[in-house]
């Protein structure tokens, strides 16, 4: 009796913290800038969104609190008729004061997917079918990429390096 008691507990412990880390919301990455203004890091952000097809939503954006927020996009591209429907995404950047001993600027972003919970509601899904799903990595990855680009000379932020990207100069040479 004891020992299965124990065992429930054993097995419980992990399905909640699941249910916990599943149902939460993104995450914010934070991204350093050193060496440029808000306004360029702005337009560095507003140029990614506009080059990936994530419109901004202008009630949601605050150029002056420097809060970028895109409409909700679906994901598209998948030929096979019912795959990727019930699927969306969009980008959320801020720029904040990061500490002037390393880096004047941070850009806190994620990138969101949401899916529609009920299969059957998926080709003509409510507002409140969409649920979180999970924060796209790869798309995330795309976004710091293009930001080094386009503000060179930025600290990397891979574990172990201290390297930066110089102007006109990849990293690596």
């Amino acid at each position: 009796m004891v020992a299965g008691m124990r065992l429930r507990r054993l097995l419980l412990v992990p399905l909640l913290l699941c249910v916990s880390a599943c149902s939460s919301g993104p995450s914010l990455r934070a991204l350093p800038i050193r060496g440029y203004a808000s306004g360029d890091i702005w337009r560095a952000i507003v140029a990614f969104a506009n080059t990936r097809g994530y419109r901004e939503d202008a009630s949601a954006t605050d150029v002056g609190r420097r809060i970028f927020q895109s409409h909700w996009k679906g994901v598209t591209g998948v030929p096979i008729q019912g795959r990727g429907m019930g699927l969306r995404n969009r980008l959320y950047a801020r720029i904040s004061r990061g500490r002037a001993d390393e880096a004047p600027w941070l850009v806190e972003y994620y990138i969101e997917v949401q899916k529609v919970a009920d299969r059957h509601r998926s080709l003509d899904p409510r507002d409140d079918d969409w649920r979180f799903a999970f924060q796209d990595a790869h798309k995330e990855e795309e976004f710091v990429y293009v930001m080094r680009l386009a503000l060179p000379g930025q600290p990397t932020t891979e574990p172990g390096s201290s390297a930066t990207v110089e102007p006109g100069r990849t990293a690596g040479r």
